[in-house]
């Protein structure tokens, strides 16, 4: 009966761990500071791979994961007073059906609780160690700018050391 149980949970994680996109596929691209980066699933981990193919970076956000958008637009936050550091937040992890009913949301607006910032500088992809976890982030509805200063502050120190 033990093993039953267990192929009954297997099946019910894989089925609820089902996503709109295929493994390996790219998910979106946006152009940050002239430089085009794209999302891609890959393994079941949400990866971003810049200049190219030459730089894939692991992402802790879990997939699906997309861009923070605003005005249909990836959002993008410059912050002169960091030393120019130019953040994009990605989102990743569907929140779960009973956060989605407590906040009475579609269930075709695609929303994540967790997010990380990165930024870009010369050949270089910055990845934040900060994760906000535990949130609530609809890819289309953006992010006010202090919510990017907490990334763009983590992100600072890695970007002024490289350049």
């Amino acid at each position: 009966m033990g093993t039953r149980v267990a192929a009954a949970l297997i099946a019910l994680a894989l089925s609820s761990a089902c996503v709109p996109w295929d493994t390996g596929s790219e998910l979106e691209t946006a152009t940050i500071m002239g430089k085009s980066v794209t999302l891609v699933q890959s393994g079941g981990t949400c990866v971003l791979r810049a200049f190219g193919e030459t730089q894939d970076v692991s992402l802790r956000v879990g997939t699906p994961c997309a861009f923070q958008r605003a005005d249909g637009k990836p959002q993008i936050y410059e912050f002169p007073e960091l030393g120019g550091t130019s953040v994009a937040v990605i989102v990743g992890t569907p929140i779960s059906d009973s956060k989605r009913a407590d906040y009475d949301l579609s269930e075709t607006e695609p929303c994540f609780s967790n997010a990380q910032g990165i930024t870009l500088t010369r050949r270089v992809v910055h990845v934040s160690d900060a994760i906000a976890e535990n949130g609530l982030w609809c890819k289309n509805i953006g992010m006010d700018r202090r919510f990017f200063f907490g990334f763009a502050e983590d992100l600072s120190g890695a970007r002024q050391s490289a350049q």
